[in-house]
């Protein structure tokens, strides 16, 4: 998943079928299961979304808070920002969507376990 983006081609590697549920666009609805050969190829936006796990709305309330712009206090409130790659299917079950907490872990434990999603702490620090 590391090596893929938007509207890179993913392709089936393995000798055995995968079973894809592929959205168009912003839709809440997948369209049928599809069941990918090997060799066979999906885009990577069709399947999977890149999730901002402390919302951007959430950073830039804070950003607008600030008392004291100072660059320290502006690059510890951006240094919040981490991304979450996860199934469409993921993203559309995940709530709330807005008004998270800005404390990662605070998501981690909270929203993202609540809807099953584990973040692999290989590519979390």
């Amino acid at each position: 998943m590391g090596d893929f983006w938007y509207r890179d081609k993913v392709y089936n590697t393995k000798d055995n079928y995968v079973t894809i549920s592929k959205y168009t666009g912003a839709s809440n609805t997948p369209h049928e299961p599809e069941v990918l050969k090997k060799g066979e190829s999906f885009y990577y936006r069709e399947v999977f979304h890149d999730e901002h796990i402390v919302t951007i709305n959430d950073i830039i309330d804070e950003l607008l808070s600030l008392k004291d712009v100072t660059k320290e206090n502006v690059i510890s409130i951006l240094d919040k920002i981490y991304i979450c790659r996860m199934l469409k299917s993921e993203d559309r079950s995940l709530y709330p969507k807005r008004h998270r907490s800005t404390a990662v872990n605070e998501v981690l434990d909270g929203p993202y376990k609540e809807h099953n999603i584990t973040v692999i702490k290989g590519y979390f620090n």
